[in-house]
C-alpha cells in the first residue's frame, strides 16, 4: 500500500504467463479490468464527429488471428456488420475500423 492507493514493484524476470497473472491482479486491484485484446492486436476507440463511437482494431502479427466482437458494429471498410459475441478475422497487418450501431426509438 502506498498513500490512498497501491503499487506493485516487480524486480526479477518471470516467464509472461505468470506476468499476465500479475498484471491482470494489479488490475483488479486498481478496479480496472482488462480488455480481451492482446498483442499483436491493439484496440483504440474514438467519436466520430456525429458522436458515434467508432472502434479501430490493429493487427500487428503478419499470422491472421481472429477478435470477438464487443459491439453490435459496422467494418466501414467493407459494409460487414458483426453483432457482440460475433468473431472478426484479422489478416496478417490489418486494420478493421468499426462504427458502433446507434440506437433507433420508435416516435
Amino acid at each position: 500500500a502506498y498513500g490512498k492507493g497501491t503499487a506493485w514493484y516487480m524486480g526479477t524476470m518471470v516467464p509472461e504467463a505468470a506476468l499476465q497473472k500479475y498484471l491482470a491482479r494489479a488490475a483488479a486491484d486498481a478496479g480496472l479490468t482488462l480488455p480481451p485484446e492482446r498483442f499483436p492486436v491493439i484496440v483504440r476507440s474514438a467519436m466520430n464527429p456525429q458522436g458515434h463511437p467508432v472502434h479501430f482494431l490493429l493487427h500487428y502479427a503478419s499470422e491472421p488471428t481472429e477478435v470477438i466482437s464487443r459491439w453490435d458494429a459496422t467494418d466501414l471498410c467493407t459494409g460487414h456488420h458483426y453483432t457482440a459475441g460475433q468473431k472478426i478475422p484479422l489478416k496478417d497487418w490489418d486494420a478493421v475500423i468499426l462504427e458502433e450501431d446507434q440506437e433507433t426509438t420508435a416516435d
